[in-house]
């Protein structure tokens, strides 16, 4: 992807803007994306956070920033399609925990293979979430009858 690091404040804040529309289909967004974050809040502190406000505001990324951007450009390129539930498909859950948060995806499997281990699948992604915080909205998905969970922790 050919876009160039940006070199004022409000080109940086224009790009984490138009970022944040996609950020559902993003793995790991927040995290990734904080370095510019933070660079942004640093750059505006003590101004009207406004376009026109940060269009005066020259910036030069370091190199952890850099990285940043490059980063975010990877997750563009190669962001997650998400996919219409279809009853027919076989329904599968997964959950995973660690000390930094956890997450939990839903996919669906159109030709389930017993025989085949479930990594070696073809999913299609229907919901991709991190944080436990945002797992309230799951509450309006029903699950079918025949359905997988898989966790890595018991309390699931």
């Amino acid at each position: 992807m050919d876009m160039p690091p940006p070199t004022t404040a409000a080109e940086l804040q224009q790009f984490i803007c138009a970022c944040s529309w996609m950020r559902a289909n993003f793995v790991d967004y927040a995290r990734v994306t904080r370095p510019l974050q933070e660079r942004l809040d640093s750059a505006l502190s003590g101004t009207k956070k406004t376009k026109r406000a940060a269009a005066g505001v020259r910036i030069e990324l370091t190199v952890e920033e850099l990285n940043s951007f490059r980063a975010v450009k990877t997750l563009l390129a190669h962001s997650a399609t998400l996919t219409y539930p279809d009853p027919s498909k076989q329904l599968v859950l997964m959950s995973g925990a660690s000390d930094m948060g956890c997450g939990l995806v839903v996919t669906q499997v159109c030709q389930w293979k017993p025989e085949v281990p479930i990594h070696q699948q073809t999913h299609e992604l229907l919901i991709c979430m991190g944080v436990a915080s945002q797992v309230q909205p799951l509450t309006g998905v029903s699950l079918r009858r025949n359905h997988f969970l898989l966790s890595t922790h018991a309390s699931v």
